[in-house]
């Protein structure tokens, strides 16, 4: 099974809003880092994503909720993302500490 450009793009793209948005939150004197690595291993797309974050996180129910201000246009990604990864019986893992937020994602490509 090979993923669909359609799906790629909801993951990535939807992680790397949420990344850069992150990112411009940060005061300027901190340290702003970001790291994307993607990797095809053993028949699945790896991807680890690493970024600086300052603002509180909101968990409600084991799920991230947006911080962005209009609300009614945002929230969905980390689902949306969640829900491409299922379909490819792919994993997710979201960890964070005080100031950083990583995500790996495994997709495989191959049933």
């Amino acid at each position: 099974m090979n993923i669909l450009s359609y799906d790629l793009t909801i993951v990535l793209g939807n992680l790397l809003d949420n990344a850069l948005t992150a990112l411009k939150q940060v005061p300027s004197k901190q340290q702003k880092d970001f790291l994307l690595h993607m990797q095809y291993n053993k028949g699945s797309l790896i991807i680890f994503m690493d970024n600086t974050y300052s603002h509180p996180l909101y968990i409600e129910d084991e799920t991230y909720k947006t911080t962005k201000p209009e609300k009614s246009k945002h929230g969905l990604g980390i689902s949306n993302v969640k829900n491409v990864i299922s379909k490819y019986d792919g994993k997710l893992e979201i960890e964070h500490t005080d100031s950083k937020f990583s995500v790996s994602a495994l997709i495989p490509f191959v049933k």
